[in-house]
């Protein structure tokens, strides 16, 4: 099981660019397994900060969050059967806070949202269909 963060700002998503050998240079979502007597929440907010650096005041992480959804198709991982908790944050207009790619993501970035159609296959897994749920990239069919 894995919990990711999506975090948007001023029409922006912040993405990590993968380091580790699955999906390396792939773009992908902040986030990660979840550790044995973790819920998703915490888990979430640990890989976001182990892989961005950003480390938002509690509350302020809280206040931010609109939405989380569970992804579950058996086939979204190539790697097995893995279940993804994600959580929609939305600082809404504030300033870009600095970011760092560390731990497996070797760079961190704020990509502008209107970008990301175009960046659909160096998406990691199932990452465009998470970011489609949540921002409605695509059309309905």
């Amino acid at each position: 099981m894995t919990a990711d963060a999506l975090v948007t700002t001023q029409q922006h998503v912040l993405l990590i660019k993968r380091g580790g050998t699955i999906g390396h240079g792939l773009w992908a979502l902040p986030g990660g397994f979840v550790d044995p007597w973790e819920r998703f929440y915490p888990a979430a907010v640990r890989e976001l900060a182990e892989e961005t650096g950003y480390k938002p005041h509690a509350a302020q992480l809280r206040n931010a969050l609109k939405a989380s959804a569970i992804f579950d198709h058996p086939a979204r991982s190539p790697r097995g059967r893995i279940i993804t908790n994600a959580f929609h944050f939305d600082l809404e207009g504030a300033e870009f806070p600095d970011v760092q790619g560390s731990d497996d993501a070797k760079l961190a970035k704020w990509v502008p949202i209107a970008q990301l159609p175009s960046l659909e296959s160096q998406l990691f897994e199932d990452h465009a269909c998470i970011l489609d749920h949540f921002l409605g990239l695509y059309p309905p069919p």
